[in-house]
């Protein structure tokens, strides 16, 4: 019974050849153990039952179908924050340049001061230009660091997706 236990612990470890697992699968099945080891004939018998299993033959096509609807949903998330990033900085635009020109068709002083103001304003523009491309800019940074994180999920959506045909083709048998 010794043997036996170092034999079964070696298994559990990792430590036995091919035909030494057969040989303890084949005892295992044959005789009764003690209760202590009783849940290896159940695990065996799995393992056998397990092997008989195969997939359909559209499997892996509907897999790849499955897969490739998520990868476009994800896509598609991507391109709505894009128009919808690039949606705001338009509009930021326009509005900057119609406030610049009511400036300046507001502005009726002498030509002297009328080209301080434009300058004047022409500097403020683009200073706001440069602050809006830096944060916009930041911005998409951050967006690329939210979709490094997001894959992680998706990785689980994918494998539950297995799962799912999975369970779904040991039930139908």
């Amino acid at each position: 019974m010794k043997d036996i236990r170092k034999i079964i612990n070696n298994y559990f470890d990792g430590n036995l050849s091919k035909e030494e697992e057969d040989a303890l699968k084949e005892f295992v099945l044959k005789h009764d153990l003690t209760s202590e080891y009783s849940f290896l004939k159940d695990m065996f018998e799995h393992f056998e039952k397990e092997k008989q299993i195969s997939l359909p033959q559209d499997f892996e096509d509907n897999l790849f179908v499955k897969i490739n609807e998520i990868e476009s949903r994800e896509n598609k998330v991507k391109r709505v924050v894009s128009y919808a990033i690039t949606g705001i900085a338009a509009c930021l635009i326009i509005f900057i340049g119609v406030f610049y020109y009511s400036q300046l068709s507001n502005n009726k002083s002498d030509e002297l001061s009328r080209a301080l103001v434009e300058d004047e304003e022409l500097n403020t523009t683009y200073e706001a230009f440069l602050l809006m491309n830096y944060y916009i800019g930041k911005g998409f940074s951050s967006i690329e660091e939210l979709n490094k994180l997001s894959i992680a999920p998706n990785e689980i959506q994918k494998l539950e997706i297995l799962y799912e045909y999975k369970s779904k083709f040991l039930n139908n048998k």
